[in-house]
């Protein structure tokens, strides 16, 4: 740690010495300690944040431990002090003429969410923290920021399209005896089925499917394809999944022997066009976590939960897998921090009333045999529900991004599906879930 400063709980400003960022916190005392950005927060496993921030285009501006707890007589009856009620704790930067910003935090538990500024003010990003009253709390904040003409000269669609085409290539990749990847080798594909898999938003076919290819079930998977296993990397912001699907059919030899396919998230919707196209021969699809009748969290007023769902729970994760999907999430902070519209075809597809769902709303490939995998998460991290909008999605079981019950209605009767719950399986750890290893071992026999 380099500096540090202690918090009295008064309504006055309290600054980090060596920075310009400062932090009011009335009715609270603690500690607010600066750390060096790439040093390891305590209490919080490190993530890559700073290598991440450079591949999404953005600066890791500073890294922030603080300690906060109610100061004593003031922590109830709504935190009142002696002169007003007490608000949350609010982060004050100073704004640099055309610099956005954007704070991610994580808590004790080493769940994270993103924060953008309450206001546009063209002099301070104000981030009004989230802080328990009950109890000390821990946060680690992180500020990132970047020069708002990189992304106004070419729009929000282009600049991720530009992130894209440097770190989300469309690729076909076939897996080694050793794990990696590698460029196809098309005779010996032809050979016999093949087992296709398909990422979801944000994603790698690494960073996705990692944790079941390192686990013994694959082994006996991937050997009665005799290794024929491939994987399509893709973009999934900036373009389509109908787009996604074209390239594939443009680039994929043509086949006889069948397909077999195992999809995440928003790869479940290109499992179902592609099922659905019919030039690929497909004999079963295992969708896991996929947003059949979308999700609600992509809508523009709903995209920073969307971000908090993906980011929420990747503390947990190796760096390696951890670190793509949060290269991807903050490509699209930029934009919400800075009140853009998005309008990525990618994410626009899993809107519930979206031309694409509607397009899929019936399937017609009979040969196809389809099963799903979806899970009601309840654990730490859990989107909470305010109770006060019955329609809210935290309200209706999820998997921290998809609803749990659109997972299983890939428009056609699934012959057999694996419904989670509880504290252990969400949207991005299904693949090191030993239920789920073991249905895909059996659907895949």
């Amino acid at each position: 740690m380099s500096s540090s400063v202690r918090i009295l709980g008064s309504r006055a400003r309290e600054q980090l010495p060596g920075t310009s960022i400062t932090l009011r916190a009335p009715g609270f005392r603690g500690v607010v300690a600066q750390l060096a950005t790439g040093g390891v927060a305590p209490r919080v496993h490190a993530l890559p944040f700073a290598e991440a921030a450079a591949d999404a285009e953005v600066m890791l501006a500073a890294q922030l431990s603080l300690h906060l707890e109610p100061a004593p007589n003031e922590g109830r009856a709504g935190l009142r002090s002696r002169s007003a009620l007490a608000t949350h704790p609010r982060l004050i930067v100073p704004r640099r003429h055309g610099i956005a910003y954007a704070l991610l935090q994580t808590d004790e538990d080493g769940v994270s969410s993103f924060l953008f500024a309450e206001s546009r003010s063209v002099d301070e990003a104000v981030f009004a923290l989230t802080i328990a009253t009950e109890r000390p709390a821990h946060r680690t904040l992180r500020v990132f920021l970047w020069p708002e003409q990189t992304v106004l000269a070419s729009g929000a669609l282009a600049s991720v399209s530009r992130f894209e085409a440097r770190h989300r290539p469309n690729r076909i990749a076939q897996l080694t005896s050793n794990g990696g990847w590698r460029a196809p080798d098309w005779d010996a594909l032809s050979r016999g089925p093949a087992l296709l898999l398909l990422h979801g938003t944000f994603g790698t076919p690494q960073s996705t499917f990692d944790d079941w290819l390192r686990d013994e079930s694959f082994a006996r998977v991937l050997a009665r394809y005799d290794g024929r296993c491939i994987a399509f990397a893709h973009p999934t912001l900036s373009l389509s999944p109908d787009e996604n699907l074209a390239w594939l059919l443009a680039n994929l030899p043509p086949r006889q022997d069948c397909v077999d396919i195992v999809a995440h998230g928003r790869g479940g919707l290109l499992a179902r066009l592609i099922a659905e196209d019919g030039r690929l021969p497909v004999r079963r699809v295992c969708l896991v976590g996929a947003p059949n009748h979308g999700t609600p969290l992509v809508r523009d007023a709903e995209l920073g939960r969307y971000l908090d769902g993906h980011v929420a729970l990747l503390t947990g994760a190796r760096r390696d897998v951890a670190a793509p999907t949060l290269q991807g999430a903050l490509s699209v902070a930029r934009l919400v921090a800075m009140n853009l519209a998005p309008e990525l075809p990618g994410l626009e597809a899993m809107a519930p009333d979206s031309l694409t769902l509607r397009a899929l709303g019936v399937l017609h490939a009979p040969a196809t045999q389809w099963f799903t995998v979806g899970a009601q998460y309840s654990g730490v991290g859990a989107p909470r529900a305010s109770g006060l909008d019955p329609g809210d999605f935290a309200a209706v079981p999820n998997d921290g991004v998809v609803p749990s019950e659109g997972c299983h209605l890939p428009g056609v009767t699934p012959a057999e599906s694996l419904k989670l719950g509880g504290a252990d399986v969400h949207h991005h750890n299904y693949f090191a879930n030993a239920h789920v290893r073991a249905r895909l071992d059996a659907w895949l026999e």
